[in-house]
């Protein structure tokens, strides 16, 4: 595409003409963008100053041949990839064991494994293992049945756990960017997913953009040969006419009446003889009318006809309000009937009501009188008004059109002019097929090696295959089991007093773990920390207190070697003591047995709800 000279003075002989524009379909002026100086400028004159202007305009991706298609094929700046479209990724996952495998549930063990552990605290490869003879797994507790006592182990208790659980990272944690080889300068040399380019950093798009005029652009009327003359020989598409421009319209309304107009009585062929012949509205209820000092009534002297005039009452007659009666001497006194009175009844019934109306046809000649003029409301053809059809003639419609040919340089200019909806192929638009190349495909794969970081990562997840993997990551325990054989969550199990792991992965009985608490001095509280040791010897120095903590959450059992216990009173928490005759009591001097001296008693305080209730029985 070639480039265009600045807009300034531009004329149309010197638009470009590398491309065309189809006017009739695709131009479009908005009318809101015609100038405020253009009072008598047609769409055509506006129509040209658009097609002369010039200056920088965009393209949508669709105008662009094959972008859109290109683009599809593209991943985002910012995408993600599902595991299948990372080259071998899914067969290296399965190959690594999942996080959290201390509270992990379905976790698969073969029918005849309950436990998964490891022979020493350190180190060693995690393997399952199966429950002896006299182990009991009841929830997350591992016991012995009969035979010794056992309770839990603390981490201090498994040498070199402490350390081992110090030097791992938690199963929930994070890294921050740093902590990823590489990741930094990875993200630093990328775009943000969100991001704009300055047209400067589009090689050619600004010499592309000054080469073509704004999308919404003017011409003066006088870039159009012949368009101002043209137009000023034209009307104006909305305008008016004088009555003296329309041949013989002033006389012919002259010689109408106004629409809305009146007549004179005189006017009406007997109107005037048909109104006397009328008797006068209101005049037996109507209010307001004059008559002399002297009169009272209006009333004529006989019935069939004369004038109507103004009565005055005679001798013996009365008028009280709006009734005429008879003032006595003459015959009685009362109302008078209309029947009291001769004739009055037909002369009466000769007589329209006080209101009435008339049909048309009851006034002489007014239908043909109303026929003979117009409508208060009416047209006339263009064929009533001389000369009006010829004059008609000669404009141009209100809203009319031109062929292109008939503007002068039109189509020239329209073919100097590219479409406004129009496309490029990739290749004309510079370096845009390089750019492409060097995008991703929307649907592709990666390499394990082409992703920072992520073959370390898998390296230093445990493989999958519990059974025979090393390296796998308990919270405090030393085993994983489930409570039944063949179903529950695998979950972290504490090894009990009286319970050994060897080297080799056996889980042995191995006798109760001893803790001396030395000798407690008087007026002291000696507590039992049921989790410090499965036996515990305490020596009695003095009155004291016993108490207990830290007993497991279930089934959980102490033994206590008390020395010289009947020496000084010790007072005891709330125990169920088991008496030689089988019953239970909660005081410990009721069940008869009175401890030694000088020497030692056995006392075993166990519980079956994690220490909620206590028992207790001197061992004789």
């Amino acid at each position: 595409m070639s480039d265009a000279p600045p807009r300034d003075g531009r004329t149309i002989d010197g638009l470009p003409a590398a491309e065309t524009l189809d006017v009739e379909d695709r131009l479009v002026v908005q009318q809101g963008e015609l100038g405020a100086s253009t009072t008598r400028r047609g769409r055509l004159g506006d129509l040209l100053d658009f097609l002369a202007g010039g200056g920088p305009h965009t393209h949508a991706i669709g105008e662009v041949t094959g972008l859109q298609a290109a683009l599809d094929g593209k991943a985002p700046t910012a995408h993600a990839h599902a595991i299948s479209s990372v080259t071998g990724l899914q067969g290296a996952l399965d190959g690594k064991a999942g996080t959290g495998l201390a509270s992990a549930s379905g976790l698969t063990v073969s029918a005849s494994g309950t436990l998964l552990g490891r022979a020493t605290a350190g180190g060693g490869a995690v393997q399952e293992l199966v429950l002896g003879s006299g182990f009991s797994l009841a929830g997350n507790t591992l016991s012995v049945e009969g035979g010794g006592s056992g309770g839990p182990f603390a981490i201090s208790d498994v040498t070199g756990l402490q350390a081992a659980l110090d030097a791992r990272a938690a199963t929930s944690h994070g890294h921050a960017i740093g902590d990823v080889s590489g990741l930094l300068a990875a993200l630093n040399g990328k775009a943000e997913a969100s991001h704009t380019q300055a047209i400067a950093t589009v090689t050619g798009l600004q010499a592309a953009l000054d080469g073509k005029a704004e999308a919404s652009h003017t011409h003066a009327l006088s870039a159009v040969t012949g368009l101002q003359a043209a137009l000023d020989g034209k009307a104006e598409a909305s305008h008016t006419h004088a009555f003296s421009a329309v041949t013989g319209l002033q006389a012919a309304l002259d010689g109408k009446a106004e629409a809305s107009h009146t007549q004179a009585i005189s006017t009406v062929t007997g109107l005037q003889g048909a109104l006397d012949g009328k008797a006068a509205t209101g005049l037996v209820s109507g209010s307001g009318l004059t008559l002399s000092a002297s009169g009272r009534l209006l009333g004529r002297a006989t019935a069939g006809g004369g004038a109507v005039q103004e009565l005055v009452l005679g001798t013996n007659l009365s008028l009280d309000g709006n009734t005429l009666n008879a003032a006595g001497g003459g015959g009685g006194g009362g109302p008078v009937a209309i029947t009291d009175v001769t004739g009055l009844q037909a002369v009466l019934d000769g007589k329209s009501p006080t209101s009435h109306a008339h049909a048309i046809s009851d006034v002489t000649n007014l239908q043909t009188t109303l026929d003979g003029k117009a409508a208060a409301s009416h047209g006339h053809a263009i064929g009533d008004v001389s000369g009006l059809q010829t004059a008609l003639d000669g404009k141009a419609a209100a809203s009319h059109t031109q062929a292109i040919s008939t503007v002068t340089g039109l189509q020239t200019a329209l073919d100097a002019k590219a479409a406004t909806g129009h496309g490029h192929a990739i290749a004309d638009v510079s370096g845009l097929q390089a750019a492409l190349d060097g995008k991703a495909a929307t649907s592709h794969t990666q390499a394990i090696s082409t992703v920072t970081g992520l073959q370390a990562a898998l390296d230093a997840k445990a493989a999958t295959g519990l059974a025979t993997g090393s390296g796998l990551t308990a919270n405090g325990q030393r085993l994983l089991g489930r409570g039944a054989s063949s179903a529950g969550a695998v979950q972290e199990v504490q090894i009990g007093n009286g319970l050994s792991l060897s080297t080799g992965g056996t889980l042995s009985a191995g006798g109760l773990t001893s803790l001396d608490k030395g000798t407690g001095a008087a007026a002291s509280t000696q507590t039992f920390d049921a989790s410090a040791a499965g036996h515990q010897r305490l020596q009695v120095g003095g009155a004291l207190s016993v108490a207990f903590t830290n007993w497991p959450a279930g089934f959980g059992e102490l033994l206590i070697e008390l020395v010289n216990g009947g020496l000084h009173i010790v007072t005891w928490p709330t125990i169920k003591w088991l008496k030689p005759d089988g019953s239970y009591t909660n005081v410990f001097g009721s069940t008869g047995i009175v401890l030694n001296n000088a020497d030692t008693d056995w006392i075993l305080i166990w519980t079956g709800n994690g220490g909620t209730t206590l028992f207790g029985k001197v061992m004789r």
